[in-house]
């Protein structure tokens, strides 16, 4: 088997519940071996080793001297991305890092110029583009099915309070907030969908043990072309759902499933479309693999990653101002500091 078809030998570091999901869709691609793992807690390094025949990297420093290591799957806490996909760029490897790429614009500019410099990848898991039914909905707004698009309601919440202690990453400034912890993911699906942000303004709540953080947080965001919506970001609810409105059709997609809802504006009638089946997981995977052996490109990019971190750093900006925030100032403001 010649270089360009072989699989790629990947290192997987942080191995909680999301990376057992990421390291069997790494299996289901075919494209790529998991080498070996790396976690702090030996026990859990062990266990994951054994489920997935994999070696246990005694430390993160000697993923970075392993030359078998091709690539590395980042499932760590938000503020750990930028150091580690640093190291790893600057040690030759490969980098998918779960999303949000970083917690601040600065850190993923740096994360970008590492990689760059190094001449690696860099790919960012914001794998919920890929479902089926947000690829629809992307082919819909393109032929114009809707007619002109006015307005949406977007929310990407999660009880994580029920979930995770009080005094988890997730509620400490190492998670970011509900912002960029969970509302991340339709971020980058709005931004998919309808392209540049002129303006927002965000309204919350505080976290009862954490007054520095918000619980839930409600955003009004404005769209370069005139679309205007709500992004609701939380902690304490659970609520995954997208309505994009326009003057001929709208559409609804519960967050769940593949089938998603069409109303036609003038008689009211809905049709249930079947979007198909889909593997986020495996597909971003698959994608980083090829692109590795030189086959293809990364959607989900650091450029592309940054974008949606921008957004909301604005969105948490506006929340903690009590303001509009206007993303043209926010960005001559950023290329004043450059």
């Amino acid at each position: 088997m010649s270089h360009s078809d072989s699989q790629v030998k990947v290192a997987i570091v942080g191995l909680g519940r999301f990376a057992h999901e990421l390291a069997a869709a790494c299996q289901a691609s075919e494209r790529l071996t998991i080498a070996s793992c790396f976690t702090r807690n030996r026990e859990n390094a062990r266990a994951f080793a054994r489920k997935y025949g994999c070696a246990t990297a005694p430390s993160f420093a000697a993923l970075l001297e392993d030359p078998a290591i091709e690539a590395v799957i980042l499932v760590t806490p938000n503020d750990l991305h930028c150091e580690q996909t640093i190291a790893m760029a600057r040690a030759g490897k490969h980098v998918f890092v779960e999303k949000p790429i970083c917690n601040r614009l600065e850190e993923a500019d740096w994360m970008i110029d590492a990689c760059a410099q190094a001449g690696v990848l860099l790919a960012v898991g914001h794998q919920e583009r890929r479902h089926s039914a947000y690829r629809y909905m992307k082919k819909i707004l393109v032929d114009g099915v809707l007619g002109r698009v006015r307005a949406f309601e977007a929310n990407h919440c999660g009880n994580l309070l029920a979930v995770w202690p009080q005094d988890d990453w997730r509620f400490s400034s190492q998670g970011g907030g509900p912002i960029l912890h969970k509302g991340i993911h339709k971020i980058d699906i709005l931004n998919y969908l309808f392209g540049d942000v002129e303006a927002v303004a965000t309204l919350g709540c505080d976290l009862p043990f954490n007054p520095r953080m918000h619980a839930t947080t409600v955003s009004a965001i404005r769209y370069a072309d005139g679309i205007v919506g709500s992004l609701s970001s939380g902690f304490a609810h659970t609520n995954t759902a997208l309505n994009i409105y326009g003057d001929r059709r709208s559409m609804m997609y519960s967050g769940f499933g593949s089938c998603v809802q069409v109303k036609d504006e003038k008689t009211w009638d809905f049709e249930t479309i079947d979007c198909g089946p889909d593997r986020p997981l495996v597909e971003e995977l698959l994608e980083f693999a090829e692109a590795v052996r030189g086959r293809g490109r990364i959607e989900v990019d650091g450029q592309v990653a940054r974008k949606a971190v921008e957004l909301a750093t604005v969105l948490g900006q506006s929340a903690r101002e009590n303001r509009t925030v206007f993303l043209g100032e926010t960005r001559r403001v950023e290329s004043s500091r450059r």
